[in-house]
């Protein structure tokens, strides 16, 4: 699930930058303006977490701007962006989970 999330934030990031909400919906699948206007329904994540608890994910997503996987920009409108931690999502993996 988290390699959805981080891959989710990588594809849409390489032309336009979205916050949690948006990032929610393209997992889910929903079919919003935002998602119409700049066509996030071509990303290979639309959709892929659609039985995911939209709660669970939101809180996952958190979780991972905490521990450095995602950045959250501050202001009226932050945006999620991708970190070399998150990058290397594969790499910071242990047999038990993220390394935290």
């Amino acid at each position: 699930m988290m390699a959805q999330i981080l891959n989710c934030v990588d594809n849409v990031s390489q032309f336009k930058f979205f916050g949690i909400t948006v990032m929610l919906d393209i997992l889910k699948g929903a079919d919003s303006e935002k998602i119409r206007r700049y066509r996030l329904y071509h990303i290979p994540q639309y959709g892929k977490l659609k039985d995911v608890d939209r709660r669970k994910l939101y809180s996952l997503i958190e979780w991972m701007i905490k521990k450095g996987y995602l950045l959250q920009t501050k202001g009226q409108y932050p945006v999620l962006h991708p970190t070399d931690k998150g990058k290397k999502f594969e790499e910071c993996m242990t047999e038990g989970g993220a390394e935290l």
